[in-house]
């Protein structure tokens, strides 16, 4: 669509023909009328950016009416101490079992008991392991040395580990844990120790962890990963949150129960987030409608903008089309005398009660066809609209330079 810009008034050939003196008002006349044009045109400017933004929220709710957006799936849990789960719209309505016969862990060690937070432990090099990744160098100097400081030095490292302080009775132990569960996750802790003895129990080696050398630290945790069925399929996970095991559905492990399964039942959820993003729809639709109208009325910045009546025609022309043979009124939608759309929540309902999967397609094919122009607007019609108006500015700008130096001769 080629854009449409009134550039009649774009004329500066005065500024070539001025000669002799002028009175002061002459110039402030002149002046005047270049920039009220340059503010015309950058209110138009303006005008075109509030259309665009317009019809990106139209085209956010459009997604949202998409078939795959409106197919709404709940899934319910016999027992949510054991797991939850969620369903999308790729899953499949039924009932399915599932028995966890064992959570993923995080491998976590907690190091011997310390007085206080600020308990000296000991200086040298920590180097973190986790499975077989390349360990982590830590280097433990005096100013970092006590348990406080070797926490936040864990903490702020790229060793993978969380690190934490564990008050108990007669004083605080150092809480190493791997941040990713699974057996593969496996925390090895190897320790230089400046007082030269990186075994013993004493010093900075009272950290370590090192199936080659010293297990100083004591294991509370050991790293599992999670072990379940699903219908009578195992799986063996390094997380607690499973997305395979049942096509669309995703599962967050909570406590292992290897005696009873827990039942998951899918279904199409009939109270769903439709009625949402139908609102959402059209009151992103109603708003440009309304911007349309304001921007082409008698006082409209764009009343002389055509692309923006084409706009209003395309959008206005889904009240008569057919989709997957059906209208938009036939549905449950209507339309006033200013093409303002709403919803009769009774009408929809019972034609999603009759045929859910009617309603989904023909909205799927009316968010694709209404796309499809948006799309054209937002990516090249508005953009060239408002280049077209930066040129015209731009040559305002120039002429009212030429007119000062005219003035001023």
């Amino acid at each position: 669509m080629s854009s449409i810009v009134d550039t009649s008034f774009l004329n500066f050939s005065f500024t070539n023909s001025i000669s002799g003196k002028y009175t002061q008002v002459q110039k402030n006349s002149y002046i005047k009328s270049i920039q009220s044009q340059e503010d015309a045109a950058n209110t138009k400017i303006s005008a075109l950016g509030k259309l665009l933004n317009s019809l990106e929220e139209l085209k956010t709710s459009l997604e949202g009416i998409k078939t795959e957006s409106l197919k709404i799936m709940k899934a319910e849990v016999s027992d949510e101490g054991i797991l939850t789960a969620t369903a999308s719209s790729s899953a499949t309505e039924g009932l399915y079992s599932v028995k966890v016969n064992r959570t993923a862990k995080s491998h976590t060690l907690y190091s011997k008991m310390y007085p206080a937070e600020n308990s000296a432990v000991g200086t040298g090099m920590l180097t973190i392991r986790i499975g077989d990744n390349i360990g982590v160098d830590l280097n433990i100097t005096e100013s970092r040395k006590t348990l406080s400081r070797i926490k936040d030095a864990l903490n702020a490292s790229d060793a993978d580990v969380k690190a934490s302080l564990k008050k108990e009775a007669s004083g605080y132990r150092l809480v190493i844990s791997a941040k990713d569960s699974g057996d593969g996750n496996k925390i090895n802790i190897i320790v230089s120790d400046d007082d030269l003895n990186n075994t013993d129990s004493n010093g900075l080696s009272a950290l370590s962890y090192d199936t080659n050398t010293a297990k100083n630290m004591t294991e509370s945790t050991p790293p599992y990963n999670a072990v379940l069925f699903a219908d009578s399929s195992f799986f063996e996970k390094t997380e607690n949150e499973i997305t395979d095991a049942i096509t669309g559905v995703t599962m967050k492990l909570l406590k292992e129960d290897d005696k009873f399964p827990v039942y998951i039942t899918v279904s199409e959820d009939q109270n769903s987030l439709i009625f949402e993003k139908l609102d959402s729809f059209i009151e992103a639709y109603n708003n440009t409608i309304k911007l349309t109208d304001e921007l082409q009325g008698a006082k409209g910045t764009l009343k002389r903008d055509s692309s923006v009546g084409y706009l209003k025609n395309a959008m206005t022309d889904i009240q008569t089309k057919t989709y997957n043979n059906s209208t938009l009124k036939s549905l449950g939608f209507k339309f006033d005398t200013q093409d303002v759309m709403s919803l009769d929540i009774g009408k929809i309902q019972s034609a999603m009660l009759s045929n859910l999967d009617n309603i989904t397609d023909a909205l799927n094919t009316l968010a694709s066809e209404l796309e499809t122009t948006v799309n054209s607007y937002i990516d090249s019609v508005i953009p060239a609209q408002q280049d077209n108006y930066r040129t015209i500015v731009a040559e305002y700008i120039k002429s009212e330079k030429h007119t000062y130096r005219a003035f001023n001769r």
